[in-house]
């Protein structure tokens, strides 16, 4: 069991980074089109995430061709993207930020939102039968 504990933990991540880089590419695209170019920073704070998966988001955009990172603008491939997703209504970019968020307005008062994130489930135990 101990083994597909990282790949699980490895897999969210990709996912929540896909989905960073739908919302990075939206943002990007309307930045862009009213005339400001953003930085990793003013990115994060725009989408409400880490500064270091803004840069790993950001990263992996100008290595797939669709950012560049020294112009700080998106190509012509990214703009197409960024439209897209501009038109679209895509989920929250971190899927256990928001789950935690409903769960502590859903709390009882006076007591703590019940913890579901994979990250703070406890160990399970690894007792083989014999």
């Amino acid at each position: 069991m101990t083994d597909a504990t990282p790949a699980t933990k490895l897999e969210l991540q990709v996912v929540s980074l896909r989905a960073i880089a739908r919302h990075a590419l939206a943002e990007l695209h309307r930045a862009e089109s009213e005339g400001v170019r953003l930085d990793c920073e003013s990115l994060s704070i725009r989408l409400g995430i880490r500064h270091s998966d803004a840069r790993a988001v950001l990263t992996n955009l100008h290595r797939e061709g669709l950012y560049d990172v020294m112009r700080r603008s998106l190509t012509l491939a990214g703009i197409a993207h960024g439209l897209r997703f501009a038109e679209q209504e895509l989920p929250a970019p971190r899927r256990a930020e928001a789950a935690r968020a409903s769960r502590a307005e859903a709390a009882p008062r006076g007591q703590p939102p019940v913890a579901l994130a994979l990250d703070e489930l406890p160990p399970q135990s690894t007792a083989s039968a014999a």
